[in-house]
């Protein structure tokens, strides 16, 4: 098993468990899992003591251990606050991989890798539906994802809008599949680098020097994981919010619009924990006459996810999902804002449903379609 490589770690958790919950210390709970749920066995602690069964072989991998692994957002928040520093998304990354070898996988999961590979990606929609109107070279390439290519195609729209105004020369796969992001999350190793290792001989086609992403979890995927999966990658990568702010900085993205309101911001997890990306964004947004940005409790690096979880959270635990934005749009809602904003298509998506269920009045939107609003 790979969590026998992770032993030592495993056994460092010992009592600890404030990496997810710090009221103790005046201050929050961190896991979306465990506050909705209200159970430890949901939480990094409880999926240590889990995997410290295992390696003990008092308990085996089994459905009932399924169902808790994958009941996770993979937010990194238990991480970011685990005073002993320990490499937990690793460690469940590996307890997610010895549950696939042994063929224990949820069914929802199991469609999304039989629609990544029948359909090159997540949701099953044939190809035909995605934006193909580019050049089909340039030295800029947009990936736009599955997500936003099929589901929030408005943001996809709006990020094309604001690129061609700055009068940036830029292009798209005709053929795009997905990045593999959402099954190497799963476990899925080997399908996400065949995914992985097709994307990169697309792009290397292209001749591109640079690649764009809307999706933080693409971002990540090519950034972090690509690396390990196939090769040093012979191109840039960067996400949107880094080449709006780098615009911003030359003087090619001028706005000339007022947009006198107030928003907030909410950091992906995969853009920011995951990442470190924070400031370009909000500095984009500063730069735009007369809007008010207003910071939430948490934000940044303390962030309280959406329950989007890169897209696998809503797959198979549709109502924990579900309950994590709705908690989110309440302390969205108290900073007094009208707009929540995000850059990320997989918030978004979680964050409008959360907006249907609580019948809230912030408008959601992502960052490009706020930026092309203020270029009018």
């Amino acid at each position: 098993m790979e969590i026998e490589s992770f032993k030592n770690p495993i056994y460092k958790c010992n009592r600890c468990g404030f990496c997810f919950d710090l009221s103790g210390l005046g201050q929050y709970k961190m896991c979306p899992v465990n506050e909705v749920k209200g159970f430890q066995s949901y939480s990094a602690k409880g999926k240590l003591i889990l995997a410290t069964l295992i390696l003990e072989g008092k308990i085996q991998l089994n459905e009932e251990a399924l169902k808790h692994v994958f009941t996770c957002c993979d937010c990194g928040a238990c991480e970011q606050n685990c005073f002993l520093s320990l490499e937990l998304g690793s460690i469940f990354d590996a307890l997610k991989r010895d549950l696939v070898a042994k063929r224990l996988v949820l069914k929802e999961h199991a469609s999304m890798l039989d629609n990544a590979q029948r359909f090159g990606n997540i949701f099953g929609t044939s190809e035909k539906k995605r934006h193909t109107d580019f050049s089909p070279k340039a030295e800029t390439l947009y990936f736009m994802g599955c997500t936003t290519s099929l589901v929030r195609k408005r943001i996809a729209r709006a990020t094309c809008e604001a690129l061609k105004q700055c009068g940036l020369d830029f292009t798209v796969l005709r053929n795009e599949k997905c990045c593999g992001f959402p099954l190497l999350s799963v476990g899925q190793t080997g399908p996400a680098r065949e995914l992985a290792q097709n994307a990169v001989k697309q792009i290397e086609e292209t001749g591109a020097k640079r690649v764009v992403f809307s999706c933080p979890g693409c971002y990540r995927m090519y950034k972090k994981e690509y690396p390990k999966l196939v090769k040093q990658l012979p191109f840039e990568t960067i996400h949107t919010t880094e080449l709006f702010q780098e615009l911003v900085d030359e003087e090619k993205l001028r706005f000339k619009r007022k947009l006198p309101f107030r928003i907030t911001y909410h950091d992906p997890c995969h853009l920011g924990r995951h990442m470190g990306v924070y400031e370009p964004p909000r500095r984009t947004l500063a730069q735009i006459p007369s809007l008010t940005v207003l910071e939430m409790t948490r934000n940044k690096q303390y962030a309280y996810c959406c329950g989007a979880g890169g897209g696998n959270l809503p797959q198979a635990f549709p109502e924990i999902s579900a309950c994590i934005a709705i908690n989110r749009m309440k302390e969205a809602e108290e900073t007094g804002a009208r707009m929540l904003v995000s850059s990320c298509p997989a918030c978004s998506s979680n964050l409008m449903l959360a907006k249907s269920r609580s019948k809230s009045n912030l408008e959601i939107k992502d960052i490009a379609e706020v930026i092309v609003e203020a270029l009018k």
